[in-house]
């Protein structure tokens, strides 16, 4: 899943997943190079979800 930026660079959506939600987790979170943070988990129907942050 991609979150568009806008022209400022700023991300246009978020996704917001409660802690309880249960994901089990593939990857815990990490730096990942380029300044990346990434994470990758399961959706309920066992489909990958990477999360890729930019850090600051």
């Amino acid at each position: 899943m991609a979150v568009d930026v806008d022209v400022t660079g700023l991300p246009v959506a978020a996704l917001v997943v409660p802690a309880d939600a249960g994901a089990p987790v593939v990857t815990p979170p990490h730096d990942a190079g380029n300044n990346n943070r990434n994470a990758v988990v399961r959706d309920p129907e066992g489909t990958l979800a990477e999360f890729v942050a930019k850090r600051s």
